[in-house]
């Protein structure tokens, strides 16, 4: 996961501390556009993987991993699954629903009581279960609770003046400063263009080793 080593809470006080705006604009405005922003770089551009292996494991299997700094995972960040059998053979599973597992599909992960199931033709030896990882406190960043803001941004340091031109740039959208909103958009589109290019360069794939 990446870690900027600079807080969301100092981004936005810096961005207070030079307006020459009158009246200042509060804090929250610049939090909520943070969330927002974010929110846009994970589900869009980010999307950093994990694999997570399990062996001599039943189905359901309760969904309580976690890499430091992330979130647990949820079934909606899986992206793939696959089995082994006993002589090490491997095949991709089929996302499924509980009803259909049961009634005539083999081969498949399903979600049942908040737990993840799977089943298959053959005994299985080992599970590879390829997910999404989200940032600790993302699921929290739109509540009222602004302690949250205090964690670092999870980004690259080289990429926070990334935040810095967003955010200016909603400042003076909703100030109406046209010339100044145009500057500091054209500004971030050609910064999130160049984090694009890295991300879709970069492996983001994380073996955090296996658990039986």
């Amino acid at each position: 996961m990446f870690d900027s080593g600079i807080t969301v809470k100092s981004v936005v006080e810096k961005l207070i501390s030079e307006d020459n705006i009158s009246p200042k604009i509060q804090e929250d405005f610049y939090y909520f556009n943070y969330s927002s922003f974010i929110t846009l770089l994970y589900s869009e551009y980010i999307k950093e993987q994990v694999m997570y292996t399990m062996e001599n494991v039943q189905s359901p299997v309760s969904l309580n991993h976690s890499v430091s700094g992330c979130e647990k995972m949820r079934f909606c960040d899986i992206l793939k699954v696959f089995a082994k059998d006993s002589e090490g053979r491997e095949i991709e599973l089929e996302k499924s629903d509980l009803i259909s597992s049961y009634s005539f599909m083999n081969n498949c992960y399903f979600s049942v009581d908040n737990k993840f199931g799977f089943k298959c033709s053959f005994e299985v030896s080992e599970l590879r279960i390829i997910y999404v990882s989200i940032p600790l406190n993302f699921y929290k960043l739109f509540k009222e609770d602004k302690s949250i803001y205090n964690v670092n941004i999870p980004l690259p340091i080289e990429f926070v003046p990334l935040i810095y031109s967003y955010l200016r740039s909603e400042k003076y959208r909703l100030t109406e400063a046209d010339d100044l909103c145009e500057k500091w958009t054209q500004d971030c589109n050609s910064k999130l263009l160049d984090f694009k290019k890295w991300i879709e360069q970069k492996n983001c794939f994380l073996n955090v080793g296996s658990e039986a």
